[in-house]
């Protein structure tokens, strides 16, 4: 009797076709200059016409070791990454623990990213647990990070502290590089959720001894910049946080927002023209 093993070999070819088409979708958002790599998702969304959803970033996430290899990392050389950047989507919580889990140390990417500059997730629909898992990443393996773009998001006060308390335990900032020697972490969080005088109390009230700053600067077009200004206890800058007081709602009205929010839809472009704050670059 003739026994024909077929259905196991053609379900491997098939899943190797369906990660070959992953992989391949992903390819117009990268691009090799000067050394490092620039992962630029709207060129996805181009494509598809749809924004990006969390299961996009997992499926992102698993083909990143693929296509960092296609563009020459390897183990013993890996790549820069100068520009991740996912903003405008539909990216939530999941996004972030697929990002962290791959860019951390014995994630999926692991070796092959020697460093991620500037990560930019605003405009999605990221929350206070994403906000941790991101912290959770910045203490223990975000390293050479100089920029996070995190407004326009849902993160409330819990998240925003969290993100801050990482970048001092991290010990990197601030910033050794000869670029931005003496710079802390450039780090945007407005247009959130969070009660800016109750996230400065908890901070200024930790054991890391930092002192919480308040001031107004310029920005380059010469408007009036306000900022927070997180500083160690030798009065060295580890976290500039650009228009943190602007934020989207008081605490006692985020339930009348929420209703609102049910009306227009998060990741629509046309909806973000009419909120208020600055808008990222």
């Amino acid at each position: 009797t003739k026994v024909f093993f077929c259905r196991p070999p053609l379900r491997r070819a098939a899943r190797a076709r369906t990660a070959a088409m992953a992989t391949s979708r992903w390819e117009p958002c990268l691009q090799l200059k000067n050394g490092q790599l620039r992962a630029e998702l709207k060129e996805a969304r181009r494509c598809g016409g749809k924004a990006l959803t969390d299961d996009d970033a997992v499926e992102l996430a698993r083909a990143l070791p693929t296509l960092l290899r296609r563009h020459g990392a390897r183990d013993e050389r890996p790549l820069a990454i100068s520009l991740f950047d996912a903003s405008a989507q539909r990216l939530g919580d999941a996004s972030c623990a697929a990002l962290a889990r791959s860019l951390s140390l014995g994630g999926e990417a692991y070796p092959l990213v020697a460093s991620v500059q500037v990560l930019k997730l605003y405009r999605n629909n990221i929350g206070d647990q994403g906000a941790r898992l991101l912290a959770d990443w910045l203490r223990t393996a975000a390293a050479g990070l100089e920029e996070l773009h995190l407004s326009h998001n849902r993160i409330g006060t819990d998240g925003a502290v969290a993100l801050v308390r990482a970048a001092v335990a991290s010990g990197r900032y601030p910033l050794k590089s000869r670029v931005r020697s003496g710079c802390g972490l450039w780090c945007r969080l407005e247009q959130n959720r969070v009660d800016v005088a109750a996230a400065m109390r908890r901070l200024a009230a930790d054991d890391f001894g930092l002192d919480v700053q308040t001031f107004q600067d310029r920005d380059r077009h010469g408007a009036a910049r306000p900022v927070v200004r997180v500083c160690d206890s030798h009065g060295r800058e580890v976290v500039n946080l650009a228009w943190f007081q602007n934020q989207r709602a008081r605490p006692e009205d985020l339930e009348e927002e929420d209703e609102e929010e049910e009306e227009q839809p998060w990741g629509h472009e046309e909806a973000w023209e009419a909120w208020p704050g600055v808008e990222e670059e």
